[in-house]
């Protein structure tokens, strides 16, 4: 029998064995490929471009015969990490940068676009080589969607996590998604002798669409907006994209996602008779939700405003006052200054209830709707009891006399369709109450129309009779004029 020091060197050396023999066996073993994730993907055509946004139905421009078209193809493909090989950051390449998150309309810096990388045309065909050579990060090619380009329209190509995350800000369900976008650049005209043809060039942009600070108090969905530097065509693919992003079906094995852009001549595409055919019904058509990033509707002021009413949903003081100003809103701007916490909350619920998702009005549209919300509601609460006195005092200082009773309020909007039919409402009101018995009325009557520049020539609210009759009938008498602006401050 040896001794147990001795027992013990045996063990400790079998063990080793054993492992060494293990890690023989498994020592230059590839690693399992990578799986490409779970995604959505989809391809759109608009007239109009990435910073500007779709254009209107008077400006759009249709397609070039099919033969003179071109074919621009993305490669997207899923990498388990980050790589910087044979690229730059954003910031060497990208013209414009914007970024929007939650209810605060333009920030300085980008979060989600500050780690992108960019390759030029060298880099995006070594990219493209190595990963069809398995030389690259482990990758999986998720898809290869197919466009048209042609002068004055941009091709949206999509990717997005099916998997919708709650938005902290809108309280409602989000998409995660990545988008490139797409546009001709026709070569700029020249009167110089040239032994070549200018070449044209393609306008990349892309836009991310993600979580920010998930998990924390201060998570929100961020939307940030890269345009790059017209890249020139060539052979091989132009522009190559690497963006951090992660999918939920990928089990944390995907982090990042590699964009190939390639244009090519449309004879080089097989299915493109089919892509140009589903290029002209989108420019036909309103695009279906989703299929064309809230950035790039042809929405007024979308930044601010939409964000703004977007904010809504918190119920805030803040926010009302913000979507109000962005709208041009007297009336609920006044309210949200004014009102007590309480009512304010109310106001602001009342008013998001009016606008399901990004607004397609105009602006005038928006503020009318959001001062009709705010009086309907007011004079609901009228019914159940006297408004407060700091809500009286902006109703009669944007509607005087009238403005004392939030039902009359209501009766006169709802037969107006915008701000200024409202008030010329309310001044056709005032103008019956110069005739009310009692002299306050009167007063209050004659002041707020006098401010406005609207009170009849001669009238004293306070003079006999006989003498405010005699001015009402002479007013009566000359042309009716619009009704200017107040200065109600």
């Amino acid at each position: 029998m040896g001794s147990p020091i001795r027992l013990i060197g045996q063990r400790i050396v079998s063990i080793m064995i054993v492992g060494l023999v293990a890690g023989c066996a498994t020592h230059g073993r590839p690693a399992p490929p990578l799986a490409a994730p779970p995604a959505n993907v989809g391809v759109w055509h608009f007239a109009g471009d990435a910073i500007a946004g779709r254009a209107d139905a008077t400006s759009v421009v249709p397609l070039l015969p099919i033969e003179q078209t071109q074919a621009v193809r993305v490669r997207w493909i899923a990498l388990n990490r980050m790589t910087a090989r044979d690229s730059a950051p954003l910031s060497s390449s990208a013209t414009l940068i914007t970024a929007v998150r939650g209810s605060t309309p333009v920030l300085p810096s980008g979060e989600l676009t500050r780690n992108v990388r960019v390759a030029n045309a060298d880099g995006a065909a070594v990219l493209e080589m190595a990963m069809k050579d398995g030389n690259l990060a482990p990758a999986a090619s998720i898809a290869e969607s197919v466009g048209v380009l042609s002068p004055g329209i941009t091709a949206v190509f999509t990717v997005e996590d099916p998997k919708l995350v709650p938005d902290p800000i809108l309280h409602a369900a989000a998409t995660r998604r990545l988008t490139i976008a797409a546009r001709l650049i026709p070569p700029a005209a020249t009167t110089a002798p040239s032994t070549q043809p200018a070449a044209s060039s393609v306008e990349v942009a892309l836009l991310v669409e993600d979580l920010v600070h998930a998990g924390s108090a201060d998570a929100s969905m961020s939307r940030e907006l890269a345009v790059l530097d017209p890249a020139p065509i060539g052979d091989g693919p132009e522009r190559a994209v690497i963006v951090p992003f992660k999918f939920s079906g990928s089990r944390g094995k995907v982090s990042a996602v590699l964009a190939v852009i390639d244009v090519a001549p449309s004879s080089e595409a097989d299915e493109f008779p089919a892509v140009y055919a589903r290029a002209q019904d989108n420019l036909k058509a309103a695009p279906p939700d989703g299929a064309v990033p809230a950035a790039w509707q042809p929405r007024p002021n979308w930044t601010s405003l939409d964000v703004a009413l977007a904010a809504l949903s918190t119920g805030s003081r803040a926010a009302l006052a913000q979507a109000a100003a962005e709208a041009g809103a007297p009336l609920c701007g006044e309210l949200a200054l004014s009102a007590d916490d309480a009512t304010a909350k109310r106001l602001a619920e009342r008013v998001r209830s009016k606008f399901v998702g990004p607004t397609t009005q105009s602006k005038d549209a928006v503020a009318w709707a959001m001062d009709s919300a705010c009086i309907e509601l007011l004079a609901e609460m009228e019914t159940a009891g006297p408004l407060p006195p700091e809500v009286i005092s902006v109703l009669a200082v944007h509607a005087g006399e009238t403005g004392r009773s939030a039902a009359t309020l209501g009766e006169l909007a709802k037969s107006a369709g915008s701000v200024a039919e409202f008030e010329q409402r309310v001044a056709a009101e005032n103008y019956i109450d110069l005739e009310d018995n009692s002299p306050a009325a009167r007063v209050r009557a004659f002041d707020w129309l006098l401010t406005r520049k609207l009170a009849p020539a001669g009238y004293d609210p306070l003079g006999p009779p006989r003498q405010r009759r005699a001015a009402l009938d002479k007013a009566a008498e000359q042309p009716a004029a619009p009704a200017p602006t107040a200065d109600t401050k």
